[in-house]
């Protein structure tokens, strides 16, 4: 590549490159370009938003005594690899059962033991749908319509 063919171009004191590049452009390429990177901010929030959304339950590791005595919301995590949810983990003669709701207003109890166990996570519904909806007014509040 020749450097001698790339015309040089001396600012004018107090005016910025932007500014120089925004003057210095037509019309039609100003909204070519402004439509390409409206278009592209778009489709890159809506990636991140779809990933957000599908990422969006927000836990924190706890211990079998803690979820116990707090009767929280639980994911339980066995050495097998199975993940279960519980809507609180209870104590009955010092054997474990997770608490299940069923439709119908019932619900089930599930024996679990120590040794199959792996870990326990704390899970908060409410900080879960907080990121789900400030994602979605990210989106159509920060970016303008593409016109």
């Amino acid at each position: 590549m020749n450097l001698a063919k790339i015309p040089k171009v001396i600012l004018p004191a107090g005016q910025g490159f932007l500014s120089y590049l925004q003057k210095s452009l037509t019309n039609t390429t100003k909204r070519v370009t402004l439509f390409v990177v409206r278009t592209i901010l778009k489709t890159t929030t809506g990636l991140l938003i779809t990933i957000i959304l599908f990422q969006s339950c927000i836990t924190k590791k706890i211990t079998i005594e803690n979820a116990i005595q707090q009767e929280c919301r639980v994911q339980v995590k066995t050495i097998n690899g199975g993940k279960y949810k519980y809507s609180k983990l209870i104590r009955k003669d010092s054997i474990i059962y997770g608490i299940k709701k069923v439709k119908g207003g019932g619900i089930t109890e599930q024996y679990l033991t120590y040794s199959k166990i792996h870990e326990v996570k704390r899970i908060y519904p409410g900080a879960s749908a907080a990121v789900t909806v400030l994602a979605v007014v990210i989106l159509f509040l920060a970016i303008p319509p593409v016109h």
